[in-house]
Order: structure tokens, then sequence, then C-alpha cells
């Protein structure tokens, strides 16, 4: 079977070996999808021979801003909502490396569900389906607003001070 070709904004093999020596190993071949509906980072699902999946995320293609869309600041969001047991993907590993794709970027665990981004997906849903999704968002919206920010390990990563006046 030919290699993939390579999306735009990642070089499969160069990810592929970078991935597999930092402990997210992959069977070749990986077939890389990229997926739709990002408003930020361009994200990838990664599948590779065994049917195993991680999703690979990047700032997007062209000229970002110094601190937009920063992956290390992302991988550690990641990583202390899902140390507090927020249910949150789990992150794998995080390049700080551009060369590597031509930027850095972090892996995580593909979680698999249903992604309503649309009017009309949301307008197919049932009544039923409706329900539980609005009620599971308040929820998860709830329980996010438990967390215990220090035990997470985010208590120093934005700056509450002065939070309101700023968005005014």
């Amino acid at each position: 079977m030919p290699a993939p070709a390579d999306p735009p904004g990642l070089r499969l093999d160069a990810v592929v070996a970078w991935l597999t020596a930092n402990g997210v190993p992959l069977t070749a071949p990986v077939m890389p999808t990229l997926l739709p509906g990002g408003r930020s980072n361009v994200t990838y699902r990664l599948v590779d021979a065994t049917g195993a999946s991680v999703v690979l995320r990047r700032p997007p293609l062209g000229n970002v801003l110094p601190t937009a869309h920063d992956m290390a600041r992302e991988h550690r969001v990641l990583t202390g909502l899902h140390r507090a047991g927020f249910p949150v993907p789990a992150p794998l590993a995080l390049c700080a490396d551009p060369d590597v794709t031509g930027a850095p970027f972090l892996a995580m665990e593909f979680v698999d569900g249903r992604i309503v981004a649309t009017a009309t997906g949301a307008g197919a849903l049932t009544e039923a389906d409706r329900s539980a999704t609005s009620a599971a968002l308040v929820g998860a919206l709830a329980d996010l607003h438990r967390i215990d920010v220090e035990a997470a390990g985010l208590a120093d990563l934005g700056r509450p001070e002065g939070y309101l006046p700023r968005q005014l």
C-alpha cells in the first residue's frame, strides 16, 4: 500500500517517528485525516495499522502571533483538567520542536463521540437527544467550575486579578 500523502501542515513520517520515540507508538502505515470544523488550531486524526487513533493539534498554517496558539499552554490545561478528573482527552505528548512538522504540536487520545457543529446538525437531534445533550453541557460546565485550580496545577495560568475591569 502506498504511503498516504501528507495533509497540509503535517510531515507525517517525522511526526510518527517523533511520537513513537516519545512514548506514543504507532504502527505503519498511519493514515492522517484533517478534522474539519476547528476554529483555532489545526487538528488531525492519525489512525495506525492496528486501528489505534491519536489526535494531533498544531497552530494554524501561516503567520501566528507569538502568544497565540500556544501548544504548551494547551497541553498544560489538558493535563491539569485530566488530572482533576474532568472529561477531556488524555494528553499524550508535547513536541516543542518546530523542526518536526513546522510548528510545536501536541498529541492526545482520540475520544469518539457526537459532534454538533452546525444548526443543521443540532436540528437533526431528537428531542430526547437535545435534552440529554443540553443537560450534559450544563453539568460539564458546573463540574468545570468546581475544579480546584490549585490541585490541577493551573492556578498561575491566567491573571485573575482585575479580570472584570479588563473585560469591560
